[in-house]
């Protein structure tokens, strides 16, 4: 794998939802405490745009929190704030990129009705290597997934290698498109759409969430039957891609 190749990426997605800063910011905590659970390495965070200020674990200023998310806030091109496209917000477990760097990227509180990922969660992990290898795991990385979905009520999630969008053999449409994945969460909204391949491992919650895996090992994009498998995960999400966006909130 090159250096991008090694990455890997976690990205929930909901629809439009509104949602001011004060939420937002027990939202956010409630994720970097559910992290610092998960695992060592998502223990400790950097809040940005004020990247001086040191977050861990516990306890937290909500307020605080509140103002750097409201600080985040999407601006037009003359500078005027433009909540309806809600608030941008950065986090990294380390202030310098090491072998256990993981970068946090927040895009919510928008209720932009576009044809667009408008409310995310990105989480991307330096290179693949033996220093971050106990991260990129199925255990852990599912455990990642059901925190995001409980804590944001997410449509969707996927983990993936980072650049697996160069690997797709045919092309896709422009607009957003629930894609192959090594780990996808669908919630309970739209799973009964979803028929799950028989060849990958699939769960569904109490509640009707479904979580479809390509394979129990670490995604490798040179392997044949990972890549085989990711694409019957996004074949099998073709009922929803099929919905008209934007997809609710």
């Amino acid at each position: 794998m090159t250096m991008m190749q090694g990455r890997y990426s976690v990205l929930a997605y909901w629809g439009p939802r509104r949602e001011e800063p004060g939420v937002l910011a027990v939202r956010l905590m409630r994720t970097l405490h559910a992290l610092a659970t998960i695992h060592p390495d998502l223990a400790t965070w950097f809040m940005y745009p004020k990247p001086e200020l040191n977050l861990r674990a516990a306890p937290f200023d909500h307020e605080d929190l509140a103002r750097i998310i409201a600080a985040g806030v999407v601006r037009a091109d003359n500078g005027d704030p433009t909540p309806v496209f809600g608030y941008t917000t950065w986090a990294n477990n380390e202030i310098v990129a090491t072998p256990r760097w993981v970068g946090l990227t927040f895009r919510v509180g928008s209720d932009a009705r576009i044809r667009a990922f408008v409310n995310t969660i990105d989480m991307l992990t330096a290179p693949l290597s033996t220093a971050n290898e106990s991260l990129i795991t199925v255990p852990v990385l599912r455990q990642v997934v059901l925190a995001l979905a409980s804590i944001w009520d997410i449509t969707w999630c996927s983990v993936a290698p980072w650049l697996i969008t160069d690997h797709r053999p045919i092309k896709r449409p422009k607009h957003p498109w629930f894609a192959q994945a090594w780990i996808a969460f669908l919630s309970a909204r739209f799973a009964p759409l979803v028929m799950p391949p028989r060849s990958i491992i699939s769960e569904r919650s109490p509640n009707g969430d479904l979580l479809m895996i390509a394979t129990q090992d670490r995604f490798d994009l040179d392997n044949p039957e990972h890549m085989a498998a990711a694409l019957e995960i996004e074949d099998a999400l073709t009922p929803v891609n099929a919905l008209p966006w934007p997809q609710p909130g």
